[in-house]
C-alpha cells in the first residue's frame, strides 16, 4: 500500500480557558493517500471543520493540539512556525471554506485575490499570476472572466462564488484539497454543479481530497 499523503494518530485538540482544558478532538486517527477522496461525514459540532483546521494550522484562539500526531509528506506538523506554515499551505494543501462570502475579502476583487494566491507561492510575476487567475476562473466554468476578475464578492452569486473559492484553492495545484462543506449554502441544483466540478478538478489535477460533510448523500 501507498504511504499516506496525509496521516493523523491519536490526535487531540483542546481549549484552554483559563487554568481548564476542554478536549474538542479525542484520539482521531485517519490517513489520506495519493489521489484518494476521503469523506469524512457527521453531525455539527462533532469536530469536522476543526479538524481540517488544524490540518491547515489554522486552530481558533485558545485552542491547541494536545496530543498525537499529524503528518503530511511524512513531516510532522506538529509546532510548525508561521513560515513553515506558508510554505504548506496553498502549495501542498489548500482548503474550500463553508461559506466564501466570510472566507472572501470584501473589498478585493475576486479576481485579484486568486491572482495573490498564485503570486505569493508561485515564481511568477503580477501579469503572470493574473493569466494563470483568468484561465484557472475559466476552468471553473465561469464566463466573461475579464469582467468578473474586477468583480467584489457581494456582486455574484452563491454558486459564483463557490466556484471562486475553487478556483483559489486550485491554483497552485495543492497535492490534497479539503472542502469543509462546500456545497451547504447552495441550492440542490447548483449543489450538483458543484460537486461534480470538485470532482473533475481532483482527476484533473491528480489531487487527494477530504471532503467533509454532515450530508451521507453528498458524501
Amino acid at each position: 500500500m501507498a504511504p499516506a499523503l496525509l496521516e493523523l494518530q491519536n490526535y487531540q485538540v483542546a481549549f484552554s480557558a483559563g487554568q481548564e482544558s476542554y478536549p474538542a478532538l479525542r484520539e482521531i486517527s485517519f490517513a489520506v493517500r495519493d489521489r484518494e477522496a476521503l469523506g469524512i461525514v457527521g453531525e455539527s459540532g462533532c469536530g469536522k471543520s476543526l479538524t481540517a483546521l488544524s490540518v491547515m494550522g489554522l486552530l481558533p484562539k485558545g485552542a491547541a493540539v494536545s496530543g498525537g500526531e499529524a503528518r503530511l509528506n511524512g513531516k510532522i506538523l506538529n509546532g510548525l512556525t508561521p513560515e513553515d506554515w506558508r510554505s504548506v499551505r496553498g502549495k501542498q494543501v489548500a482548503m474550500i471554506f463553508q461559506d466564501p462570502m466570510t472566507a472572501l475579502n470584501p473589498l478585493i476583487p475576486v479576481g485579484r485575490q486568486i491572482a495573490e494566491a498564485a503570486s505569493t507561492h508561485l515564481p511568477v510575476s503580477k501579469r503572470e499570476a493574473k493569466n494563470l487567475a483568468l484561465d484557472m476562473m475559466r476552468k471553473v466554468g465561469l464566463s466573461r472572466t475579464e469582467h468578473l476578475y474586477r468583480e467584489y464578492p457581494h456582486q455574484l452569486s452563491g454558486g459564483m462564488r463557490q466556484r471562486i473559492m475553487i478556483a483559489m484553492a486550485m491554483i497552485c495545484k495543492p497535492q490534497l484539497l479539503i472542502a469543509d462543506e462546500p456545497t451547504t449554502a447552495l441550492d440542490v441544483t447548483i449543489q450538483a454543479q458543484i460537486l461534480d466540478l470538485l470532482r473533475e478538478m481532483k482527476e484533473n489535477a491528480g489531487a487527494a481530497m477530504m471532503f467533509i460533510s454532515h450530508d451521507l448523500g453528498v458524501i
